[in-house]
């Protein structure tokens, strides 16, 4: 009883880490999705638009592939040294 309240135990520890480590990533990916759609709001409402929106929604854009980039590299097996 008491070994699988131990593995229960762990199991939710890692179910929690898990679901901070999820949260954390969604948050970085929103902050420049959010930016792109606002600029591209901007755009669309017809006003004059500086040029200047698309080197920001291109950096954005940018930056979330870096997110992704580095995402991807922490999924990879690492070979043992």
């Amino acid at each position: 009883e008491r070994k699988l309240a131990h593995e229960m135990m762990i199991n939710s520890e890692k179910l929690t880490v898990a679901g901070q480590l999820a949260a954390g990533i969604a948050h970085e990916i929103r902050n420049p999705i959010t930016a792109i759609k606002g600029f591209l709001q901007l755009m669309d409402s017809g006003k004059n638009y500086n040029q200047e929106f698309f080197s920001v929604i291109s950096a954005e854009i940018n930056r979330i592939e870096i997110i992704l980039s580095e995402l991807l590299a922490l999924a990879k097996p690492q070979l043992e040294r």
